[in-house]
């Protein structure tokens, strides 16, 4: 492995150290790390590396800025980022869901309704995709056609707290 090489695997560790929440105890959620300051850090040093690198996969790097970002309610950095994930890799599913999460957030539910009826068509099995769809039918009007989709995440994550919300929706 050459310097350079070896400069920038060191990179990327360091912001897998800082993404982690670096102090923060383990026992805390992925959600309130990414809401410490930890995680500013962890945006930036991604940043700085991902147009640098080769990566096998390099949508799964914008993808996972495009989460931060809209974890700290920056909408307009998130669909920047998940446009750009979609950009290399136009059927991955995380920046999809991403982006229809980014535009339900942002009162613009119709474009999630459009996404998300689209690759829950393709991927039926994913609990919290039918959770993003019935909330997207229900922002827009449409609480009778969201029914199905209630139903979807009770079948498919029957113990989880998205069926626990879907079951007070029906």
């Amino acid at each position: 492995m050459n310097r350079r090489t070896r400069s920038k695997t060191a990179g990327i560790f360091i912001c897998l150290f800082l993404l982690t929440g670096c102090g923060v105890q383990s026992t805390s959620t992925h959600k309130e790390r990414i809401a410490l300051a930890t995680r500013d850090p962890a945006v930036e040093c991604f940043e700085s590396i991902t147009d640098e690198l080769l990566y096998a996969t390099p949508e799964k790097p914008y993808c996972n800025m495009g989460w931060a970002y809209l974890e700290k309610e920056k909408y307009r950095k998130a669909k920047k980022n998940f446009k750009k994930a979609l950009d290399i890799k136009p059927d991955f599913i995380n920046a999809i869901h991403g982006l229809a999460t980014t535009n339900l957030k942002t009162e613009q539910a119709h474009l999630s309704l459009t996404l998300l009826k689209k690759v829950v068509k393709e991927n039926p099995e994913i609990a919290v995709l039918h959770y993003d769809l019935a909330k997207s039918y229900e922002a827009t009007g449409q609480g009778e056609k969201a029914k199905p989709s209630w139903k979807a995440v009770i079948q498919f994550a029957p113990d989880s707290d998205l069926a626990r919300e879907a079951e007070m929706h029906l």
